[in-house]
């Protein structure tokens, strides 16, 4: 935008909003966040210290652009001014995707607005691509993936109920499958973190065994060799999806005859994780890292 003389009244005109402070995802302290930062770009932020001064920093004399809101998008509003591009990257909670939905999605413009949404690709937020999915009737996919983001391009105004209806997020859990189901078709070659999403979908429905046998089918058929950041990535929110349904299927009258202490002695990684609080018993662990013997026992 800086360089496109056909652009005028650039002062201001892209609106950016932020906590400006550490973003912690569960499970992710303050000081792994800072410890990551430190490591892979060499910035210093410890806490709840503002981050405020690195963004500012990083922006340069482009920070004369931007007009910049501080604090929970929650007390926002938007005053109705067109929207070129909706650069969604804040939704880490639905109801912060429910009023972004409500805020900007009227502003879009028919023809000409582009939605990306940096964490589409993301294997812990299905709220997201399910409300978007709602309004797919009104989008085009303008670009499937491109490392965790998904770009879409407003085709038709979207009407006001049907945004409030999405925004409203009133789906039941039949609903919300039926709509991940179908963004994974839209998304055929590149849904792979879809059907992981729906996975952790179905784990919070109460579903562990289907969100279980997902995630092993997904695993065993992921097409193409997986790169070094998907690998870390399966390692991750995945890992966290897998683990957690494990927990749910290591009930007590489940054990199918399940040796425990054979077990721990076979692997006492079992008992360092245990100790950790990552696994609750033996069972879970061994339910975790033998989905497909435990499934198919069952």
């Amino acid at each position: 935008m800086d360089e496109n003389l056909r652009v005028g009244s650039k002062s201001g005109r892209l609106h950016s909003y932020d906590l400006f402070h550490l973003w912690t995802e569960p499970g992710v302290s303050h000081d792994d966040m800072s410890d990551f930062l430190k490591r892979s770009y060499g910035i210093e932020t410890a806490g709840q210290e503002s981050t405020f001064h690195i963004f500012s920093q990083n922006l340069g004399a482009l920070a004369r652009h931007v007009r910049i809101h501080q604090g929970d998008i929650l007390q926002e509003q938007w005053p109705g001014r067109p929207i070129e591009i909706l650069f969604i990257d804040i939704c880490k909670t639905q109801p912060v995707w429910q009023h972004v939905i409500r805020m900007f999605f009227k502003s879009l413009i028919p023809g000409v607005s582009l939605v990306v949404h940096q964490d589409w690709h993301h294997a812990s937020l299905p709220y997201l691509p399910i409300a978007q999915e709602y309004m797919s009737d009104y989008f085009e996919i303008f670009e499937p993936k491109a490392n965790d983001s998904a770009a879409f391009r407003l085709i038709d105004r979207i009407p006001d109920n049907v945004i409030e209806a999405a925004a409203a997020y009133r789906f039941t859990d039949q609903e919300q499958v039926a709509l991940l189901d179908r963004a994974i078709r839209r998304f055929e070659g590149n849904s792979r973190f879809l059907k992981l999403l729906k996975a952790e979908l179905l784990r919070r429905q109460g579903r562990a065994r289907e969100a279980l046998e997902l995630v092993e089918d997904t695993y065993a058929n992921h097409g193409e060799p997986m790169t070094p950041d998907e690998a870390n990535y399966f390692s991750g929110p995945v890992d966290g999806t897998a683990t957690a349904a494990a927990r749910d299927l290591a009930r007590p009258g489940n054990t199918i005859g399940f040796d425990a202490s054979k077990y721990l002695a076979q692997r006492p990684e079992a008992a360092e994780a245990i100790a950790s609080g990552k696994f609750d018993s033996a069972f879970h662990h061994y339910i975790r890292f033998n989905a497909r013997d435990f499934l198919s026992r069952q």
